[in-house]
């Protein structure tokens, strides 16, 4: 991580928060557990929602889940829903 900010000037606002993450191949859902509270980072060129669709507010958890502790459960990723 400090590479890519240091030689292409990229994430230099980022954060990481620890999690634990079960997947599914089978149905092909996938059950993020966070671990302790993960920092608030504010929203990155005006995207305001997550991979879900879900408005994000303008601060949001890390990642591609606007907010993991609103019930740690399975989400389908199936693409071809």
């Amino acid at each position: 991580m400090t590479s890519w900010r240091e030689f292409h000037g990229w994430d230099r606002n980022g954060t990481l928060g620890a999690a634990e993450v079960s997947f599914d191949l089978d149905q092909l859902e996938l059950t993020p557990m966070p671990h302790g509270d993960w920092p608030k980072v504010t929203i990155f060129h005006s995207v305001d929602t997550d991979s879900l669709g879900k408005a994000a507010g303008g601060s949001r958890s890390p990642g591609p889940f606007a907010n993991l502790k609103e019930g740690c459960r399975k989400r389908n990723i199936d693409p071809r829903q």
